[in-house]
């Protein structure tokens, strides 16, 4: 169940986020042709780094759902190895 819920808001961040995306891509584009206003630069950092964050958050859920067996028999959550689990 776990694991079906992680892949719903992954599938829902990607959906969620293709306009974002476009835009992120159109605003390198426009920079790159013409230079960007100062607004646009500030929606363009705010962009990104929203888009980071959200790649950030979908990589602790999928780690958090993933278990993985050592090779002395303990299991170990991947979330809890190499990150915060809950965050």
């Amino acid at each position: 169940m776990a694991v079906l819920q992680a892949c719903l808001q992954y599938a829902m961040g990607i959906i969620m986020n293709q306009e974002k995306l476009d835009r992120i891509n159109e605003l390198a584009r426009k920079s790159k042709a013409e230079g960007l206003t100062e607004s646009e630069k500030k929606e363009q950092a705010d962009l990104r780094r929203e888009y980071i964050e959200s790649i950030r958050s979908n990589l602790r859920s999928q780690l958090n759902n993933i278990d993985m067996q050592e090779e002395d028999g303990t299991i170990i959550n991947l979330g809890e190895k190499y990150g915060k689990k809950g965050n």
